[in-house]
């Protein structure tokens, strides 16, 4: 009996050990900072691209997204990507979704500021252009398009020798040549952001210290992965310490019971008196009375 019990002891004092260190509410505060999903995202890099699939693949790369401006998130992936909406479906717009990498865009809290990016057009120039499904004219064309016509602008993407747009014309999303149309008219977004310098500063080189003039430190990254916070050693302690006493009290020795012992003359005393037995008579037979 006190062998299981010592043994369920021992199981219960490695389960609280277990939990203490790897599901105290720190981790689990974490975890959830970790996958917590923002509802909007600021793009504060100049080269964020909008993605077909969350993937740094060039395949998947549909045009530059416009700088200082927010997109909405649906979603976020575990590979370090926000599955985003834009657009809206109104001003000869439609809404697109694609994937950005979270670390090319910032999250925001409180509701941006309209417009969370910008609709303008742009016009073609020439006396006609072709819109073509990828942006090269290697690629299959969709139509062609006239001196005067309006098309909707989402984003450039930039190749070796020209740049082209991605737009929507009637009910096709495709790529121009931006030779042959008009240029975007796009500012800042009117709610400030901060300087590029600002966002990715640029950190300067620091000199290399003399070895020998640096006294040897153990970084305080692996000092805090290392030590215990406070609260698991609360943990451990309210565990262990009410089941070590636990095993203690069990496997003390039964206190003997107190003997009585008797002195020689004590025990005499204690002896039963015997009463002396009378003298055996002795049987007389008829010849002694002659």
């Amino acid at each position: 009996m006190k062998r299981s019990i010592f043994f369920s002891l021992v199981l219960l004092i490695a389960v609280a050990v277990f939990f203490a260190l790897f599901a105290t509410p720190e981790t689990a505060l974490a975890d959830d900072s970790a996958t917590s999903t923002p509802s909007w995202v600021r793009i504060i890099d100049n080269d964020t691209w909008l993605l077909k699939n969350a993937s740094d693949s060039a395949s998947d790369k549909l045009f530059k997204l416009a700088y200082s401006y927010y997109l909405k998130v649906t979603d976020v992936t575990q590979s370090g990507f926000y599955r985003v909406e834009l657009m809206e479906n109104s001003g000869g717009f439609v809404k697109i979704y694609g994937y950005v990498k979270c670390d090319k865009v910032s999250a925001v809290v409180d509701q941006p500021t309209y417009p969370t990016y910008p609709t303008v057009i742009v016009t073609v120039k020439q006396s006609n252009a072709i819109l073509f499904s990828q942006p090269s004219s290697t690629s299959q064309s969709v139509c062609a398009v006239y001196d005067g016509q309006v098309l909707y602008y989402y984003g450039a993407y930039p190749v070796a020798d020209s740049t082209w747009f991605f737009v929507r014309y009637d009910q096709n999303l495709c790529y121009v040549n931006s030779d042959g149309v008009s240029a975007p008219a796009i500012s800042l977004h009117p709610t400030p952001i901060t300087t590029a310098a600002d966002v990715n500063p640029v950190q300067p080189t620091p000199e290399e210290p003399d070895p020998s003039d640096q006294p040897i430190q153990q970084e305080p990254a692996a000092q805090s992965s290392d030590s215990l916070s406070k609260m698991q050693i609360a943990i451990i302690a309210l565990v262990c310490i009410p089941a070590i006493i636990i095993v203690v009290v069990l496997f003390l020795p039964a206190k003997s019971k107190k003997q009585k012992y008797y002195t020689t003359d004590s025990a005499a005393a204690d002896l039963p008196t015997e009463t002396p037995s009378q003298p055996s008579q002795k049987p007389r037979y008829f010849d002694d009375f002659l």
